[in-house]
């Protein structure tokens, strides 16, 4: 048992970010609130990594006797040993998720991962994983910022967001390229209940037995509009076309599947992150009466 919690602390958990690097590299800069971001992102992720280490590390001692075997660590014990679930004291430092103890470690290395590339490179990319970041509401309010504070006379609740499906994962990483602070290019969304038709470009049935499906690339743009139409676009449907002649169905997006969470003290939703207008050739009411909706994590069978 005490082999199997070394192997488990040493071979599936990431080693810790590099905070230095981000500090030289990704300096604070008012005009582009990514850099805050990622810093934030990094020291967040550290502290869960710090605190996956430490107690394995305990857990590996009262193992071999140093130390008593405490409450938490019998019940770590038991979850992480033979149940494969995420025990309770890590929860309080993990990102809501309903993954296994397994998929859990899978997901974290590669959200660390992502991150390391982010930090190797230098440069804000403009192409982010959505599900990468433990706070994915932090990206969506940074480029919200960024533009705000690129205009004059332009305060926050007057930003409101425009979003173009991409049509694949080439054209996504051209248009990243370009791409100012006040705009990104996310993937990693799955959509329930219904389908992305590529080729007419709008919110289609979803096929037979095909519940979710993985979005594509999605580009974000903050612009300008008055106060009451960024309020109206959190999340509103209207059964009215927009002037291009198409319905637009305020999706929601979540972290995960189970569609509830809970307001943090930051005024921020556990599960909820943010509304996504798909273009869609019927009313909003057709999508909402199926409980369509956009997740970035799906449940395992």
């Amino acid at each position: 048992m005490v082999n199997r919690v070394k192997k488990l602390r040493e071979e599936r958990l990431p080693s810790k970010l590099s905070m230095e690097a981000v500090l030289e590299k990704f300096p604070v800069d008012y005009k582009d609130c990514m850099n805050n971001v990622l810093r934030l992102e990094v020291a967040r992720y550290n502290r869960l990594i710090n605190f996956l280490h430490h107690s394995l590390t305990q857990l590996e001692l009262a193992l071999k006797g140093e130390i008593m075997m405490s409450m938490d660590l019998e019940v770590a014990y038991e979850s992480l040993l033979f149940r494969n679930e995420i025990p309770i004291s890590w929860k309080v430092f993990a990102f809501p998720t309903e993954n296994t103890l397994r998929d859990f470690l899978k997901d974290l290395n590669k959200r660390v991962n992502f991150l390391r590339d982010w930090i190797d490179s230098g440069v804000n990319s403009g192409y982010y994983w959505l599900r990468a970041f433990y706070v994915p509401q932090s990206l969506i309010t940074a480029i919200q910022l960024n533009y705000a504070r690129s205009v004059t006379g332009v305060t926050v609740k007057q930003v409101k967001l425009k979003f173009k499906i991409l049509a694949s994962e080439e054209e996504a990483v051209k248009t990243a390229a370009s791409l100012t602070g006040n705009s990104c290019v996310i993937r990693g969304l799955y959509i329930e209940g219904a389908r992305w038709d590529s080729i007419r470009g709008r919110l289609a049935e979803a096929l037979p037995k095909i519940f979710q499906e993985l979005l594509p690339p999605i580009f974000i743009e903050a612009t300008k509009g008055s106060s009451l139409e960024a309020e109206d676009a959190t999340g509103v449907a209207h059964d009215t076309k927009t002037p291009e002649g198409y319905y637009s169905y305020p999706c929601p997006v979540y972290r995960t599947q189970l569609r509830k969470g809970e307001i943090t003290p930051t005024g921020h939703s556990t599960n909820y992150i943010f509304t996504l207008d798909l273009p869609s050739d019927v009313p909003p009411r057709h999508w909402i009466n199926r409980g369509v909706a956009a997740a970035l994590e799906l449940l395992e069978a």
